[in-house]
């Protein structure tokens, strides 16, 4: 059995980001959205600093990360750690 290396991430974060990968993936899943539903307003994407507002769970395969972001945080998501990154 294989022991689980720690999570990369800490609860309490402000600088992180998703990487550059996912931003762009986000950004085609919500052209594609306006597309199909042209008259829908969407909400707004997380594309920039997320905050880590709670501990980090393993999934069995990786460290997830629950989120907020926003002006005021009022949004919340959850990203796997491979998504994401610090920045200084």
């Amino acid at each position: 059995m294989s022991r689980v290396r720690g999570p990369k991430f800490t609860r309490g974060q402000t600088n992180i980001f998703y990487n550059a990968e996912r931003q762009n993936e986000i950004i085609k899943g919500r052209k594609e959205l306006r597309q199909r539903f042209p008259r829908e307003e969407l909400g707004e994407p997380p594309l920039g600093r997320l905050i880590l507002y709670a501990p980090p769970y393993w999934n069995g395969k990786t460290w997830i990360y629950p989120y907020e972001y926003g002006a005021f945080g009022t949004h919340e998501g959850y990203a796997a750690e491979e998504e994401l990154e610090e920045r200084k």
